[in-house]
């Protein structure tokens, strides 16, 4: 039961995550170099809960994940969260 429950919050935070990303994306190429720091710390503590689940937390030490996240594209973000989920290497 324990993982069930595990599994829907961690369902929960990738809902969260690819809401935020896009948001960040389009409000990224209607205003190029904008910066929204709220947009981006919803993003950051939806990633960094996501990230605990997945007993990855150490990725989350890294302080330009949320930058870098952020710069990819829809589909190159939702690649790197396959590979969390997968259990792949997503440090290269």
């Amino acid at each position: 039961m324990y993982r069930h429950m595990r599994q829907v919050v961690a369902d929960r935070y990738l809902l969260s995550i690819d809401a935020s990303k896009i948001f960040i994306t389009d409000w990224q190429d209607a205003d190029e170099g904008a910066d929204d720091f709220q947009a981006i710390y919803a993003f950051q503590s939806a990633l960094v809960g996501y990230l605990a689940l997945k007993n990855l937390l150490a990725l989350a030490n890294d302080n330009d994940l949320s930058s870098r996240l952020a710069s990819y594209s829809v589909e190159e973000f939702k690649d790197w969260l396959d590979r969390i989920d997968q259990g792949c290497s997503v440090t290269g």
